[in-house]
Parts: C-alpha cells; structure tokens; sequence
C-alpha cells in the first residue's frame, strides 16, 4: 500500500486518491472522527529480547531497548530506549477536541499500522479564495508518532492530510 493507510476517516464527501477510508458527508465530532477511522488503540513499550545461542543451548538475553507495540493488533510500531515515554492516541484526540470551537473536522489517519496517527482540521473563517474558484482552505494537523522517530505536535498547513505522503508535505 504505497500510502501507507491503515485505516482513515475522510470528511466533506471527499475521498482520497488512493481510495482508502471510509468517507462520510459533512463533519463528524472528533471523538467519533476518531472511532471512524480506528485511531484509538493503546500502545506499550516492551523490551526486546535477544536469543543467545550456546553449544547446546539457546538463551534469551534482555537488549536493553524496547519495542513500541499496538495492544489490539500486537504489531511493532518501532524501536526506543528506556527513557521514551509514551503519548497515547487519546491525547491527540483530547487536542482535536479541545479546538473543536474553532475548527471542523476534515480527516483522521492511521499511517503504517499505526505507527504514526494524524487528523486535519479547517479553520472556521480562514479560508480564501486566491482568484475566484482557487479556495485555498487553512487547516491545522495534529499528528503523533509510535515509530520511535516522530514526536507529537500540531502545524498550520493547507494540505489535507490522507496518506503518509500529504503528512511528510
């Protein structure tokens, strides 16, 4: 699946160009924005073990590092250290919805299996249109990564985010 969805809801009846996620007419409120598009799981840090393998023996040795994993679907998002703590999928929801006054639901996504999650939401009164037609729409994009490399946090954009590659713009 090259746009890495693993599962998505998208708002205002527009699908995205990859087909994925299931698409509804109008806004949704965050909380079942993200109940739609499954981005509620728990993630858990657990530390990888190494097998040791002796003369006639195998042993399991602690790595010291720990494995990121999705408690429903027990999939490895990616790798940390002992000192990583974990932001739960609930805490992006509660950012969603703490702006909920200001803005409207357009997207929520699940990215590589979780390993990163995502919403896009417009911001009410701040979209223009360039030259008559050309709508440019300001949104915000909350987004948090499990994958050991992506942090958490929110940026103004104009891109609608649906896939992994809109999330990289």
């Amino acid at each position: 699946m090259p746009a890495q969805v693993a599962s998505a809801w998208l708002g205002n009846g527009q699908a995205a160009w990859h087909g994925e996620g299931v698409v509804t007419e109008g806004t949704l409120p965050a909380r079942q924005a993200f109940e739609t598009a499954e981005a509620l799981f728990e993630v858990e840090k657990r530390e990888l073990q190494l097998p040791v393998y002796g003369y006639d023996q195998i042993s399991i040795k602690p790595t010291g590092t720990f494995g990121l994993v999705r408690t429903d679907t027990q999939a490895l998002l990616g790798v940390v250290s002992k000192q990583y703590e974990i932001v739960q999928n609930e805490a992006l929801l509660r950012m969603a919805e703490f702006i909920r006054e200001e803005v409207d639901m357009d997207t929520v996504v699940v990215l590589q299996d979780g390993a990163k999650v995502a919403f896009t939401a417009t911001i009410r009164g701040a979209s223009h249109d360039v030259v008559p037609g050309d709508r440019i729409n300001r949104r915000i994009v909350g987004y948090l990564g499990h994958d050991g490399k992506t942090g958490a946090g929110a940026i103004f954009t104009n891109i609608r985010v649906v896939c992994a590659n809109t999330l990289a713009a």
